[in-house]
């Protein structure tokens, strides 16, 4: 049986090394825009953040600097240990703790203002167990920010009569999807996620009393105002250079902000 924590244990080393995620800005995705951009966060400082399926802490660390409280937990261990190394190397106080988002029992009712996440949702079996939890650790009118792979992103580049097109099937079946992650000394280590319809995120956020506030589709950015980490990333691989062209014709990633309404509401 494949474990999520088992299998992001074993690529965490390969993955921080590949992915370079920079720690000047919160990112929500490959190829669109950062925080700077958005502006969806706004002033941090002084404020109480809780990073989910915080990786290797980028974010964490990245919201520290503008003077926020931050928390991040993670499912994998080997993901923490280098987000602490990489916290003590910025000389950032970040609480880093292993833990799964679905269960976020260490943390009191309604001690934070802000619940973030870049990207990790995909991999958690239960939305509703997800965020009735970010819902009781949030403050009334707390911020709930996600980024996530856009379903779209799941279908396939394909050419049609000559020109690109991008095919999608079975939109609606949920779903694991598959995928074997290739280490650079050869090793593969099998992974899976979730295949979901956007429904399936707005519906579980209303069932727990959220307001949503944005829901945004990036377009991708231009080569010439994309950050030089993706840049380079075009030019040294392949599957990039793929994903960038489907971005053309689909939505890769979408990012939603949400508040917790008072329980009164």
């Amino acid at each position: 049986m494949v474990s999520l924590r088992r299998s992001w244990n074993r690529i965490s080393e390969d993955y921080q090394r590949r992915s370079k995620i920079p720690t000047d800005d919160v990112y929500y995705g490959d190829f669109i825009q950062s925080e700077k951009e958005l502006k969806l966060i706004g002033d941090a400082k002084g404020r109480r953040v809780l990073e989910i399926g915080c990786g290797g802490g980028q974010n964490s660390i990245v919201l520290a600097k503008q003077g926020a409280i931050v928390s991040g937990i993670d499912l994998s261990g080997k993901q923490i240990a280098y987000a602490r190394v990489l916290a003590k190397r910025e000389h950032m106080k970040v609480d880093f703790s292993i833990g799964d988002m679905q269960d976020l029992s260490r943390f009191s009712d309604a001690s934070f203002d802000i619940v973030v996440t870049a990207v990790s949702l995909l991999y958690v079996e239960s939305l509703d167990r997800t965020f009735s939890e970010v819902y009781r650790v949030l403050k009334n009118g707390g911020v709930f920010l996600f980024s996530e792979g856009h379903p779209f992103a799941e279908g396939k580049l394909i050419q049609r009569k000559g020109k690109s097109a991008y095919a999608v099937a079975d939109y609606f079946k949920r779903r694991k999807i598959w995928w074997v992650d290739k280490l650079g000394d050869g090793t593969k280590v099998k992974m899976f996620n979730y295949h979901r319809p956007l429904q399936d995120y707005f519906e579980a956020l209303l069932r727990h009393g959220f307001l949503i506030l944005r829901f945004l589709e990036p377009e991708r950015l231009s080569r010439n105002k994309m950050p030089k980490l993706d840049r380079e990333r075009l030019k040294t691989s392949s599957a990039a250079r793929k994903d960038y062209r489907s971005m053309g014709l689909v939505p890769y990633w979408f990012i939603i902000k949400a508040k917790k309404q008072a329980s009164n509401v």
